[in-house]
């Protein structure tokens, strides 16, 4: 293994926001116009800090990190290029530490790359320098400011681990099996312990890690047809993991989490053609909310739980979305959703005008939008 110690060099661009419109309880922006992407969009993460300043980074041949300047509006937002000597693909992970600093996972040269700001500069790290590394990377940050990263080994068909502290990388394959981890999400507990879901690209099936201790625990959580892609993870005070995941046979959303190590299955919308690209968060009661897209609707959508059921929401149409979709909470439950337009070529963010966004428009029929053929890629959120 080696390590980069080269400093990235940033270039600042202040953003105000293009445009702007309101549509049935959400207020949608254009951040930024973007070049048109040959083959994807680049995979995102949104995060909020204690202030309720927004974060994102993409790549695109370059690292992008931005951040908004308004508190909980987004209305205007300030753009660092991170170069590096190296071509930056399409995956990108953003956490915050406790200091509300910010730490990017990302693939560049066929390396899983690692950069933080530690208050004065960018400095760079190559965690993992085997070739075609990197990809469908999910991190998340211990109390300590430990790094925990799960990819996706293209080499071998595995789902790795990477630890990365002060003092060493730790490098693990969590599960050797063909074709796994293609796609990941990792989050964190209270207590340190790592869980994972992922997806079964050979044998089409969710599937669930967790790392209590020194070994990991594996487990296929639903088997029923070919179920599993763009898995989003997100665990509750009580340390229970909560997932949001595709069902390409019935061409659904689906939801997966774990009550007294009892898994619950259910299904969030049966729509025609729905469940790609998901995101999930959780409020303070610890109910998710799920961001997705709809092709047949050629629609950003929104789910919540209710207190009996789900509520399947309509956030914008006519949308051809390309790339990945991030979901965030802040500290009033307001939603904030970031997404890559193919149509208009724009990063756009949508915020919920109140809380569980329940002014906005309940998708009756779907079926009657006009329909477009997509790629839609996976989206890994930290929170």
């Amino acid at each position: 293994m080696r390590y980069s110690k080269s400093l990235v060099v940033v270039i600042f661009f202040l953003l105000s926001l293009i445009t702007s419109l309101s549509f049935a309880g959400w207020e949608i922006f254009t951040i930024q116009n973007l070049d048109h992407f040959t083959y994807w969009f680049p995979i995102h993460t949104l995060d909020i800090d204690k202030q309720g300043h927004l974060h994102l980074a993409y790549g695109k041949n370059n690292l992008h990190y931005l951040h908004s300047l308004n508190v909980q509006t987004g209305s205007a937002w300030l753009l660092e290029i991170l170069e590096n000597t190296s071509e930056v693909k399409g995956f990108a992970a953003l956490a915050l530490d406790t200091s509300d600093r910010p730490h990017i996972c990302y693939r560049a040269d066929g390396c899983l790359t690692y950069t933080h700001f530690n208050g004065e500069k960018w400095i760079v790290k190559i965690i993992d320098d085997s070739k075609y590394v990197g990809t469908s990377i999910s991190m998340a940050l211990d109390l300590k400011g430990n790094v925990h990263i799960s990819y996706y080994d293209c080499s071998m068909g595995n789902l790795n681990y990477a630890l990365y502290t002060e003092n060493e990388c730790l490098i693990e394959v969590v599960d050797d099996s063909e074709d796994v981890g293609i796609v990941s999400s990792l989050a964190l507990d209270s207590q340190g312990c790592v869980h994972i879901a992922y997806f079964d690209w050979f044998n089409r099936d969710l599937k669930y890690a967790c790392r209590k201790g020194a070994e990991w625990t594996k487990e296929s959580l639903d088997c029923d047809g070919d179920v599993g892609d763009w898995p989003a993870l997100s665990i509750d005070q009580n340390e229970c993991p909560h997932i949001s995941y595709c069902d390409w046979t019935n061409r659904s959303l689906k939801y997966a989490c774990q009550n007294q190590n009892t898994w619950i299955i259910e299904t969030v919308d049966n729509s025609e053609n729905v469940g790609g690209s998901t995101a999930i968060a959780l409020d303070k009661s610890g109910k998710p909310h799920i961001s997705y897209y709809n092709w047949s609707a050629h629609a950003l959508m929104y789910a919540f739980k209710g207190a009996k059921s789900w509520q399947n929401k309509l956030v914008n149409g006519n949308e051809y979305i390309d790339g990945s979709i991030s979901l965030v909470l802040d500290s009033s439950d307001k939603i904030h959703i970031t997404y890559f337009s193919y149509n208009t070529n724009s990063l756009k963010y949508v915020v919920s005008q109140q809380p569980e966004g329940s002014s906005a428009e309940i998708l009756q029929n779907p079926s009657s939008h006009k329909q477009y053929g997509c790629f839609v890629s996976t989206c890994t959120l930290c929170l």
